[in-house]
C-alpha cells in the first residue's frame, strides 16, 4: 500500500498507477477501488469517464497511443492532450510551461503580513505586465527564473 499514498494527491492519475496483471487486477479502476475510501470511488469513475472522453484510454481500460505519450509528462492528461496542435500552432513551449506551472503550487502565494501581501501582488502585476493575465505572470516568472539560473 505504501506505493499507492500520493493517490489521494491532487495530481493523480489513473494512467500514473501501476498495472499488476499477475495479481489478476487488470483495470485503474479496481485498483483504486480495493485501495481507498469508497467516498473517493465517485472521483475514480469520474476521472475514467474523463479519460475515456479525451481518448487516452480505450474502452478496455488500455492506454491509446496519445495516452502513452500523456502518461510521460508530468502534467494532467487534459491539460497536455492539446500539445499536437500546440506544435502545429507554434506556441507549445509557452504553453506546456503554463500547464506544468498550474500543475504544481501557485508560486504568488499571499502572505499574511499586510505589507508582504502588497508587495506579493505587485510583483504578479509586474509579471503579468499590461496582460492582466495570471497565465502569463507564471510564465514570466519561470521565464526570468530560468535566465537567472543559467
Amino acid at each position: 500500500m505504501d506505493q499507492w499514498e500520493d493517490l489521494t494527491e491532487p495530481g493523480c492519475h489513473l494512467a500514473d498507477l501501476p498495472i499488476e496483471p499477475h495479481l489478476g487486477i487488470n483495470s485503474p479502476l479496481l485498483i483504486v477501488l480495493k485501495c481507498l475510501d469508497p467516498i473517493l470511488t465517485i472521483a475514480c469513475a469520474l476521472a475514467c469517464t474523463k479519460t475515456h472522453s479525451i481518448d487516452v484510454m480505450d474502452q478496455w481500460e488500455d492506454l491509446t497511443e496519445p495516452g502513452c505519450h500523456l502518461a510521460d509528462l508530468p502534467i494532467e492528461p487534459h491539460l497536455g492532450i492539446n500539445g499536437p496542435l500546440l506544435i502545429v500552432l507554434k506556441c507549445l513551449d509557452p504553453i506546456l510551461t503554463i500547464a506544468c506551472a498550474l500543475a504544481y503550487k501557485d508560486p504568488f502565494t499571499l502572505p499574511k503580513h499586510p505589507s508582504q501581501r502588497r508587495a506579493s501582488q505587485q510583483a504578479c502585476e509586474r509579471y503579468a505586465g499590461n496582460t492582466f493575465s495570471d497565465y502569463m505572470a507564471l510564465l514570466r516568472a519561470f521565464q526570468v527564473n530560468h535566465l537567472i539560473h543559467l
